[in-house]
């Protein structure tokens, strides 16, 4: 059965049960939509129980599985994701300190094969220059784990 998702939108788990009530929701984008040749394949954007920002997941039941969100750029402030950088143009992962502009909601735009969020986050490196940039994914995908 083909899934609902479309590309670049936000999801999160239904069954997602939390260790304690401090913890934060774990939040996925849809990187690749189901259709006749392809699976639905969505990549996880937050940090939670050890797994990195980035992972890629198949779910075997999308639509009973999986629902809609919308997330401000503030539900990812203290989370560890992914951006692109801006000064070196290099994609990082660290911990969101700080958003750029308004807290407004976090939309993907399709930049090749890229996915690229209206929002920018900063946050502090070893480096002198504090890195600052949008949530970056590729839509392309090495590893797959079934979810």
């Amino acid at each position: 059965m083909k899934s609902t998702f479309k590309l670049g939108q936000i999801v999160k788990s239904k069954h997602h049960k939390r260790i304690n009530k401090d913890e934060k929701e774990v939040y996925f984008l849809i990187i690749q939509e189901d259709d006749n040749q392809r699976q639905l394949v969505i990549q996880q954007i937050n940090a939670q129980r050890g797994v990195v920002p980035g992972t890629a997941y198949i779910p075997v039941t999308p639509d009973d599985d999986l629902e809609l969100v919308e997330i401000k750029a503030s539900d990812l402030v203290n989370e560890e994701i992914t951006i692109k950088e801006r000064l070196f143009n290099e994609i990082v992962v660290g911990r969101a300190k700080h958003y750029l502009g308004d807290n407004g909601i976090i939309r993907f735009i399709p930049v090749g094969d890229d996915l690229i969020s209206n929002v920018e986050f900063e946050y502090h490196s070893t480096i002198v220059h504090r890195c600052k940039g949008p949530l970056y994914y590729e839509m392309h995908h090495k590893e797959m784990f079934l979810k």
